[in-house]
């Protein structure tokens, strides 16, 4: 090492040393930040052999890691921070010797390759940070697939890691910046791994997560509880996300409070909406000021309940999705059916192109929504009321996307079937070549 290179290191110490002396007076704000300082804080303390650090960096992972037994983390982040806590406990074990922390890696790169959708992306709906549903690819968990794969000796990380860079060259999209590991890691330069991952068909049940996910062929369906799109299809080119959506007190949307599995490909959800109202004040409050008052103190009526139950099966072409309201007559409510990625519409009465923000109420049969490449059939139709978008009891639109409405009144039992098949057109990768 010639002189330059000796004070390029010494500076770079100062700014880390200062860094991690920085981090000693700090704190954090969301729950992956724990493990990057922990981890980070613990490798300087190796590196510079400071016992404060080591127990700062303790004073963070005695509240043990939030990695569940599915591998998922707190924010359910697997377009961004799963892969930041992923490198944290990376690092932890290198720091500290101990394999238990990157077993939660390992546990969610397991899970993550059920999280691959039939176009290479990454399901990110049920996500609670920026990356819900955001179009996300892969490629920042090649680090780590390489290096848990080699270690462990994992087949299926290896092929991830060819398939990262073959969806890097189909998308033309960024490489993940991993030159400096191969810089730093002559073993990494040295490895041949011929094979790309192929998922086969699954059914996966993540019950501490509450989140079932499904491949079948060509097309991966999601059935999420707690969530207000509760269920997603992809089939590689057309998205489609349901939502159960009207008015009932406070509620304006299902939202699963339970979840369970009864079979493979067969899923029950449930949520009971509680009914109340308000009563006035026994005594005259001291004021006439609402926002004063001590309204949690009010008097309540409670009652009626209104039940939703939503069963979700796997059928020969596609999936049944069927509805059940119960326990309030008269309320009008709607199934939503977002498309994404559809350019063409054919029902009953109707043949019209779309852009992609229409709305649509419809009464009868059935609607093939289309973009050359794939068609999603959806049916049986019904609309038993006019909605109009933007009310108040309108939950948001899915940007982009052209909705479908299926209106009804309290209580009913409906069954939707949601087909999927090939159009016409042949994509790429289904063209035999000869070869």
């Amino acid at each position: 090492m010639d002189d330059g290179e000796k004070e390029i290191c010494t500076r770079l110490e100062e700014i880390i040393k200062d860094g991690a002396k920085g981090m000693l007076l700090g704190g954090f704000h969301t729950p992956n930040h724990r493990w990057a300082i922990a981890s980070i804080l613990m490798a300087c303390s190796k590196f510079f052999g400071g016992k404060e650090m080591e127990d700062a960096a303790f004073g963070y992972l005695k509240e043990g890691i939030d990695c569940n037994a599915d591998g998922e983390y707190s924010e359910k982040s697997a377009g961004n921070y799963n892969r930041i806590n992923n490198d944290a406990m990376i690092l932890l074990t290198r720091a500290t010797g101990d394999a238990a922390y990157e077993q939660h890696t390992l546990r969610n790169l397991k899970m993550m390759l059920t999280y691959l959708e039939p176009d290479g992306s990454v399901f990110t709906a049920n996500s609670t940070r920026f990356d819900k549903d955001l179009l996300v690819y892969p490629t920042d968990y090649y680090m780590e697939y390489l290096r848990m794969g080699m270690k462990y000796n994992i087949p299926e990380f290896l092929q991830m890691c060819n398939t990262i860079f073959d969806l890097v060259e189909e998308k033309r999209i960024a490489a993940r910046d991993c030159l400096i590991w191969f810089l730093l890691c002559p073993q990494y330069r040295e490895l041949e791994y011929q094979e790309s991952y192929r998922p086969g068909d699954y059914h996966v049940f993540y019950g501490d997560s509450g989140i079932a996910r499904c491949r079948s062929g060509r097309y991966t369906y999601t059935v999420m509880k707690g969530k207000s799109n509760f269920f997603y299809l992809h089939n590689g080119t057309m998205k489609l996300e349901m939502k159960v959506c009207g008015s009932f007190c406070e509620h304006r949307a299902f939202k699963a409070e339970e979840m369970e599995r009864l079979s493979d490909g067969e899923y029950h959800l449930r949520q009971v909406m509680r009914g109340w109202y308000y009563l006035p004040f026994e005594e005259a409050p001291a004021t006439s000021d609402w926002w004063k008052m001590d309204n949690a103190a009010r008097p309540k009526k409670s009652g009626p309940d209104m039940q939703i139950d939503v069963w979700v099966k796997e059928a020969e072409d596609g999936v049944d999705i069927r509805v059940r309201t119960s326990g309030v007559e008269g309320a009008p409510w709607r199934i939503e059916l977002a498309f994404s990625g559809v350019n063409f519409l054919t029902g009953p009465l109707f043949d019209m192109p779309v852009s992609g923000s229409e709305v649509l109420v419809v009464k009868k049969g059935e609607v093939e929504a289309t973009n050359g490449w794939d068609t999603l059939i959806v049916g049986p139709c019904f609309g038993e009321h006019h909605f109009t978008e933007g009310k108040e009891d309108s939950e948001k639109k899915t940007p982009g996307a052209f909705t479908l409405y299926l209106t009804d009144y309290t209580a009913f039992d409906r069954t939707i079937h949601i087909g999927n098949r090939l159009s016409g057109m042949l994509r790429a990768e289904e063209v035999d070549r000869g070869e």
